[in-house]
């Protein structure tokens, strides 16, 4: 990122603004660099600024404005929210559903993804800046009405129903469960140890061993091709304790001892087997 931010910022500082599309777009690759060195104050400066000045945008120049446009007030809202300027993050994000709503249809048809990750971004800011669940969850649903294939707001949208009661008529829990699976299937690749951190906060057992049974598979998959490639204790061993929570032991035993064979100097692992092997684990 760093070397990144040396190649964009002279751009940055030789934009002509008056050409307003191109200006926007090097604001918007200088604000997700900054975004990535944790520099979110400076970010939000840069998409501030050039918001201020860029006044040539509206709804009916074309795909490439309404494009660039959106992406800018979805970053500039980003940025916001980093910064817990829930308000203004929300104001911003208003803003850019108000100028997707005057677009033309083919024009909407066209930056539909963008304008379904501003929908996104409105549902987390509802969740994570104003506790309201119910507009979260109609946020993300217009979401995934705009784009259904999404991982990242499929798994948003699962976060969101986390924040309803299990026990709900409509049965949330069992809604995001399906959303996290459908995000997996788009992508094979997804955290997999996240998800199960979800579930087991959550207080889904079975949910959380199955998620963290497929990450630990496929960390074991990638050491059959490369020595060189870790496994991840803190995975067997949250695995190995649900296990032992829902009584199968022996798996629980088998999964201890995998964890003090690839880290052996690992104190919790040690101390978890020894507690097992005790009858004292956290079945007791």
């Amino acid at each position: 990122a760093e070397d990144a931010l040396d190649i964009i910022l002279p751009l940055y500082e030789s934009i002509d603004p008056l050409d307003y599309v191109v200006a926007s777009k090097i604001s918007i690759l200088l604000s997700k660099v900054l975004g990535q060195l944790n520099r979110f104050e400076e970010s939000e400066k840069v998409l501030s600024k050039t918001l201020r000045s860029v006044q040539q945008f509206n709804s009916t120049k074309g795909v490439d404005d309404a494009e660039t446009y959106l992406q800018l007030l979805l970053n500039l809202g980003d940025s916001l929210m980093k910064l817990k300027r829930y308000e203004q993050s929300l104001m911003t994000m208003k803003d850019s559903i108000k100028f997707y709503s005057h677009c033309s249809n083919s024009i909407k048809q066209a930056v539909n993804a963008t304008a379904a990750q501003c929908y996104c971004l409105i549902g987390k800011l509802q969740i994570v800046g104003f506790k309201n669940a119910v507009a979260a969850r109609e946020n993300m649903q217009l979401a995934l009405h705009l784009q259904n294939n999404n991982e990242r707001i499929l798994f948003e949208y699962g976060m969101v129903l986390f924040h309803f009661p299990a026990s709900s008529e409509d049965k949330p829990h069992e809604q995001a469960r399906a959303a996290f699976q459908l995000a997996e299937q788009i992508n094979p690749k997804i955290d997999r140890k996240l998800v199960g951190q979800v579930y087991l906060h959550y207080g889904h057992l079975e949910w959380a061993a199955d998620a963290f049974q497929a990450a630990l598979q496929t960390h074991l998959q990638q050491q059959e091709h490369n020595d060189l490639i870790t496994l991840d204790v803190d995975v067997v061993l949250l695995l190995a304790e649900i296990k032992d929570t829902l009584g199968d032991s022996v798996t629980a035993r088998e999964l201890y001892e995998l964890a003090v064979e690839q880290q052996p100097d690992n104190a919790v692992a040690h101390a978890a087997l020894g507690l097992l092997l005790l009858g004292t684990g956290s079945r007791n």
